[in-house]
């Protein structure tokens, strides 16, 4: 998360660009080694896929990371909806996000 937030912000250009160029050949081939190995996936979108996951996966962590002072208050009825745990929720997610990617389009 601190590389999102802090780090690339606060880089050189020329560092940043360096950055997201390995990134982005980094998703590019894993990427398309997800499509060879899985005929479900049309050509592009095993780099979507594998971003989505990214995302989720960071932003859920960064949701449910409850200071440890309220985490107590998450059980009180108006707050209870907010009470859940990042493991249980990312396997959900990414269930859900895999299950809907790999249909037949």
């Amino acid at each position: 998360a601190a590389a999102n937030t802090v780090l690339e912000k606060n880089l050189p250009l020329a560092a940043a660009i360096a950055f997201k160029q390995g990134l982005a050949a980094g998703l590019q081939a894993a990427g398309a080694a997800l499509e060879q190995n899985h005929g479900g996936l049309e050509a592009g979108r095993g780099s979507d896929l594998l971003l989505q996951t990214w995302a989720l996966t960071l932003g859920l962590w960064q949701t449910l990371d409850y200071p440890a002072a309220v985490r107590p208050h998450l059980a009180t009825p108006a707050l209870r909806v907010l009470d859940r745990h990042f493991e249980p929720e990312l396997r959900a997610a990414l269930c859900a996000l895999w299950r809907g990617a790999l249909l037949p389009r």
